[in-house]
C-alpha cells in the first residue's frame, strides 16, 4: 500500500468524494504507519498489538495519542475499552479541528484548520455542479428558532425551544465552531467563536477531558444563547425529540449554510416558524433584509405608502427569527408556527458530533 493508499482507503471509511481534502488532512495528523493501525480500529489495545505484533502498552500510547488528536474515540463496550475511528466526516471534522485550534503548538495546527475550510468550500463547489443540496430532508440539520423571536410560545415542543432543551439537557459544554475557527483566526469573520452546545454526559465529559471546550451552568448556558441571539447566529439541531448539541451558525463560515448562501440550495431543513410583516408597522429601515442569511426578505411597495416595506419570501424562510430580534418597531415582525409537529423528524440522535 503506497502512503497516498492508505489515507485514501480512511477516507474511503467515510465515504468521502475522491475530490476531498479529508486524507490530505489526516496525513498533516499521523504518519502512514499510525494510518495504518488506524485502518485496524476498532480494537482494543490487546486486539490491536496481537494484530500489529507490538507491545500492548505502545499500541495503548498510540491510540490515546490518536484519541489527543481527534482521530480515535474511546468507548467502554461489552465491559472493554475499545477504540473506535470517526464514524462520520462531521465526527472527525469537528474532533480534528478542536484539538489542532487547542494545541498552538501543533506544527500541523495551520494546514489542518486550511484543509478543512477548503474542503467546507469544495462542499460548496460539488453542490453548484450536483444543481440540488445534499441529503434528504428528515436526515439534515433543522434550524430551530431564536427563542427571543418567539413571542406566541402556546405551540412551542420544548424540542425546538433553545432555552427548554438546555433545562432538559444532562449536562451543558460549550466548544468553539469548527466552521468558523480558519476564518476567525485570520480575521475574515466576527462571529462568536465559542457558541456551540453540546447537551449529553458524554459529550460534555469529552470536550472538558480533552481541553477542547468547558462546562457551563444552566446560567452560563442561557447567557450563550443571548449571545448568539444578539449576533444573528442560527440555531441549528440534528435528530428529533432526542439532540445532542446545538449550533450557532452562520453564512460566511458554517459548513452546511455556507452552501445555500453561495449556491441558493441549503443543506438544511425548515423550522416550524415563518417570518411575517406587518406593513401598517413596518417603517421600511431594511434592518432584516441586513439580517437575513436566506434572502428570503425584500423591499416592496405597498399601497398608501411612499416607503418600501419588508416583504418575507415564504418559500426562502427557514424560520429562525434572525430578523424578528432586530426589527426596532414592536409587533412590525414576527414568528408565526406554521408547520404542524410532525414536520419534526421522530428519529433519535445520531452522534454527528462528539
Amino acid at each position: 500500500m503506497t502512503i497516498a493508499d492508505v489515507y485514501n482507503k480512511l477516507g474511503e471509511k467515510l465515504k468521502v468524494p475522491p475530490s476531498s481534502y479529508i486524507p490530505e488532512a489526516i496525513s498533516k495528523l499521523v504518519t502512514p504507519e499510525d494510518a495504518e493501525m488506524l485502518l485496524e480500529l476498532p480494537a482494543t489495545p490487546e486486539e490491536l498489538a496481537e494484530k500489529l505484533k507490538m507491545n500492548e502498552d505502545t499500541a495503548k500510547r498510540k491510540l490515546d495519542e490518536f484519541v489527543r488528536k481527534g482521530l480515535a474515540f474511546a468507548f467502554i463496550k461489552e465491559g472493554q475499552l475499545r477504540y473506535f475511528f470517526a464514524r462520520s466526516v462531521a465526527q472527525l471534522h469537528d474532533a480534528t479541528s478542536a484539538a489542532v485550534f487547542n494545541n498552538l503548538d501543533w506544527p500541523s495546527r495551520e494546514e489542518v484548520l486550511e484543509l478543512w475550510e477548503r474542503n467546507r468550500q469544495r462542499n460548496v463547489e460539488l453542490v453548484r455542479e450536483l444543481g440540488q443540496p445534499l441529503g434528504t430532508p428528515g436526515n439534515r440539520f433543522r434550524v430551530i428558532p431564536l427563542r427571543a423571536a418567539v413571542k406566541d410560545d402556546t405551540g412551542m415542543l420544548p424540542f425546538e425551544d433553545t432555552e427548554a432543551i438546555l433545562r432538559n439537557a444532562p449536562d451543558i459544554a460549550v466548544v468553539n465552531c469548527p466552521c468558523r475557527m480558519y476564518q476567525v483566526i485570520h480575521g475574515l469573520n466576527d462571529k462568536p467563536l465559542e457558541v456551540c452546545m453540546q447537551l449529553t454526559a458524554g459529550s460534555a465529559k469529552y470536550a472538558h477531558e480533552q481541553g477542547i471546550g468547558r462546562t457551563l451552568t444552566l446560567e452560563e448556558g442561557l447567557e450563550i444563547l443571548r449571545l448568539a441571539e444578539e449576533a444573528g447566529l442560527v440555531p441549528s439541531v440534528f435528530g428529533g425529540e432526542s439532540l445532542g448539541f446545538i449550533c450557532h451558525c452562520d453564512g460566511q463560515g458554517c459548513g452546511g449554510l455556507r452552501v445555500g448562501v453561495q449556491t441558493g440550495y441549503f443543506n438544511v431543513d425548515k423550522s416550524r416558524y415563518e417570518s411575517v410583516v406587518d406593513p401598517q408597522l413596518c417603517n421600511g429601515c431594511q434592518a432584516c433584509v441586513e439580517r437575513c442569511i436566506f434572502d428570503a426578505i425584500g423591499m416592496v411597495k405597498v399601497p398608501g405608502s411612499k416607503k418600501l416595506k419588508a416583504s418575507v419570501d415564504p418559500e426562502k424562510c427557514y424560520g429562525c427569527g434572525a430578523c424578528v430580534i432586530k426589527c426596532p418597531v414592536e409587533g412590525a415582525m414576527a414568528l408565526k408556527l406554521v408547520r404542524p409537529k410532525e414536520h419534526i423528524p421522530t428519529m433519535e440522535m445520531t452522534h454527528l458530533q462528539v
